[in-house]
């Protein structure tokens, strides 16, 4: 992770969007990404 780290700031630092992939076996970091994506996906949609 440190080397997509050092990426990820890079690309936010330009203003560039970017999506990294977070494999399924990094349970707790998993279940928090996806109720956050849920929660804003829905706020998003309903407004």
């Amino acid at each position: 992770m440190r080397c997509q780290t050092k990426i990820a700031d890079k690309i936010v630092d330009l203003d560039g969007d970017l999506v990294l992939a977070l494999k399924g076996d990094q349970d707790e970091r998993h279940e928090d990404v996806k109720l956050y994506l849920e929660s804003n996906l829905n706020l998003v949609l309903i407004n």
